[in-house]
């Protein structure tokens, strides 16, 4: 077998064998799902955007070129259909978007005494999408330059975002 199995499933869906498809969906949809589920907090539309990412995913295979990993394109574009599903649901509840406020360069480290569950109630006091950025670098372990590709942010300004996201959850722990 060869060594990275995706592109044999992927050489085969994009030559037209459609049944390649689903190893890649059972690879992958936990995965995806969990994602979306950190950006979305419904169940049901996390559930409905998975299946939205893999109908996208399976309408643009062809395009995929081996640039980055395939679960990093796949990423990607659970990403960009949770976010925009975020924006759309946003403008009808409050007609704008919200930023994240500048945070002062401190230090970023969080306190040795913080306890699992002062630091679960600080990310979850966080906006879905700066939560999720941390869970991608932390719990996902994607690189810099994955969540740049997934979120289509430089790679300086994910750097960044996740230094001024430690700051605020040191802050949030601390104050």
């Amino acid at each position: 077998m060869e060594k990275n199995p995706d592109s044999y499933y992927i050489s085969a869906v994009q030559a037209g064998d459609t049944e390649s498809f689903g190893s890649l969906v059972e690879r992958y949809s936990d995965m995806l799902y969990t994602l979306i589920r950190r950006l979305v907090e419904d169940e049901d539309d996390a559930a409905d955007l998975l299946q939205d990412t893999w109908v996208k995913a399976f309408g643009h295979i062809g395009r995929f070129d081996g640039r980055s990993t395939f679960s990093t394109w796949l990423y990607r574009i659970g990403y960009n259909e949770a976010i925009d599903h975020l924006r759309r649901r946003r403008r009808l509840v409050t007609g704008r978007t919200e930023e994240l406020p500048d945070v002062e360069d401190e230090a970023s480290e969080l306190p040795d005494d913080t306890t699992p569950e002062q630091l679960q109630q600080a990310l979850d006091a966080l906006p879905q999408n700066d939560k999720a950025l941390l869970l991608m670098f932390y719990s996902d372990d994607l690189s810099v330059r994955d969540i740049a590709t997934v979120t289509g942010m430089s790679e300086s300004n994910v750097k960044v975002k996740l230094h001024r996201l430690r700051t605020k959850l040191h802050k949030m722990i601390k104050g």
